[in-house]
């Protein structure tokens, strides 16, 4: 990994384990029971829309998506098969072959599929090479179709030596609904940094598309052009390892960012996924089936773990499609499109996110739900920074809009503070005077609920070291009587104040 470079992502707090000791034993069975008692009615999600882009369309990414809003809205995911030409660049299966010479080793989680439901958790168990995962992966297929040949022959005399996408998609929700017999365990190599372990996008491919994952954070149609620091998953892509079963659970993207999927070699990926406009319904959907876990975790739906079958959520009116990824084709996300899916034996892809300036709105919902989770959910940027950083250069239609959604919200804080008996002693910069933001990329976090501070934040002399957001300023001892609003940051030519608290004793609310 390159000096600076930020490792963030899906770096959460781990999902608790279920103790199964004392009375808690009982408690677990109770689970376990309740997911056994979940209807096994199978409905087969539609597909997803496959798309066959030109090659001027699929040289002009953005253009393209951007043409493709109504279908992604609507769907959640789609299917994207580059033009023939364009399809042996990169050359994925090359890429892979390569990777098997690769050296570096990555660490793998081990998943226990038949318990995804429970949403446990999964556990870093050991460390492989690329050539030692794909044997791991190939020795487990072998496993797996031994057993069923097995199963296959004692029941109806037949000899079955391999398993059909059907026939894998059947076997796998029915283990993860416990409708089969089986127990099985799968490891996932995901979240790899790609400027550590490797990529195949190359200039090679950029001079072919004219574009590749690499650069879509960059250029003029990019919201992401002003991130100001490379962030993996982000800025530059994740490399992938998958092998029979390895699933990703269901989730949608940090920030409500956009997503695309490009699968190099190997067996395909099932994908489903939810439109955005049905988050919420898939949350409380998803609430209402295993109420005892969630009662346990509330947030369970952010920490990537837990498993839930087309099926079940189409039974509750939820509008679910389904993709079949093979290499050489993409899976693109919409913002806040829930999306889950599995591997179908050993296989290599890259992902990144991506923002078009359509998307500054859902990033602006995204940290504010963040910020009302307590810490739970971490951003990976300042989402203020990057609207104050485009206004400067980047002057569109969106991005003014999301100038004043950030200023409007600003304000209004600051307003309701100094309503509360707050001093304003403000700073005010000329436009000639205002220092470089270039220079400055970090932000001081909120200790409540992680919020990366770019405008303003709050103090208190009795803990100076832990600041606070403007929302939660009355929270703790942040707000006391001695309390302090600082700037951080710089802006455009607007007011930046430092808020001091004076005689309000009540605003200090520790333990609150």
């Amino acid at each position: 990994m390159s000096e600076g470079v930020r490792r963030t992502g899906r770096q959460r707090r781990p999902a608790p384990r279920l103790d199964v000791g004392g009375d808690d034993r009982s408690r677990e069975q109770a689970l376990r029971k309740s997911l056994l008692e979940v209807q096994r009615v199978v409905h087969e999600a539609p597909d997803a829309p496959v798309l066959h882009p030109t090659e001027d369309e699929w040289r002009d990414f953005y253009t393209y998506i951007e043409s493709m809003k109504p279908l992604g809205l609507a769907h959640g995911i789609l299917k994207i098969i580059p033009p023939p030409s364009m399809r042996n660049t990169p050359d994925g299966q090359k890429f892979a072959e390569q990777m098997l010479q690769h050296p570096s080793s990555f660490p793998v989680r081990r998943q226990e599929i038949h318990r995804l439901q429970e949403g446990i958790g999964f556990d870093e168990t050991k460390r492989y090479t690329s050539q030692n995962y794909k044997e791991a992966a190939e020795d487990a297929m072998d496993a797996w179709l031994r057993i069923q040949a097995s199963v296959t022959s004692s029941e109806n005399g037949k000899d079955e030596s391999s398993l059909n996408i059907s026939q894998a998609e059947a076997e796998y929700w029915k283990i993860v609904e416990r409708a089969s017999q089986h127990e099985y365990m799968a490891e996932y190599a995901n979240d790899l940094d790609s400027a550590r372990h490797g990529t195949a996008f190359d200039e090679t491919t950029l001079k072919r598309w004219g574009w590749h994952l690499g650069t879509l954070a960059d250029g003029q149609q990019s919201a992401l052009q002003s991130i100001g620091e490379p962030i993996a998953g982000v800025t530059y892509p994740w490399l992938y390892f998958g092998m029979l079963f390895a699933s990703f659970c269901w989730h949608n993207e940090d920030h409500h960012l956009y997503s695309i999927n490009y699968h190099h070699a190997g067996a395909p990926k099932t994908w489903y996924g939810i439109p955005g406009k049905h988050a919420e319904k898939f949350e409380r959907a998803l609430r209402n089936s295993f109420p005892l876990r969630f009662l346990e975790d509330p947030d369970l739906l952010h920490l990537l773990v837990i498993q839930a079958s087309p099926s079940l959520l189409l039974q509750q009116g939820l509008d679910v499609v389904r993709a079949v990824q093979e290499p050489g084709e993409m899976v693109v996300t919409w913002p806040k499109a829930y999306h889950c899916g599995f591997s179908h034996g050993w296989n290599c892809s890259e992902a990144i996110n991506f923002a078009p300036f359509d998307w500054l709105p859902k990033g602006f919902e995204a940290v504010g739900k963040y910020c009302k989770m307590g810490g739970k959910r971490k951003p990976l940027f300042s989402h203020d920074r990057l609207v104050f950083e485009l206004a400067q250069h980047a002057l569109k239609a969106g991005v003014v809009d999301a100038l004043k959604q950030v200023l409007e919200e600003e304000r209004a804080w600051r307003q309701g503070i100094l309503e509360e008996g707050a001093t304003d002693a403000s700073v005010r910069y000329g436009r000639a005077n205002l220092p470089s933001l270039a220079g400055d990329s970090t932000e001081p976090a909120c200790s409540h609920c992680a919020t990366l501070m770019f405008l303003s934040c709050i103090t208190c002399s009795c803990s100076p070291t832990e600041p606070r957001c403007l929302a939660h300023a009355h929270i703790g001892s942040a707000a006391s009587a001695q309390g302090a609003m600082r700037q951080h940051g710089h802006l455009l030519p607007v007011t930046i104040s430092t808020l001091r608290i004076d005689s309000q004793p009540a605003l200090c609310t520790a333990g609150v």
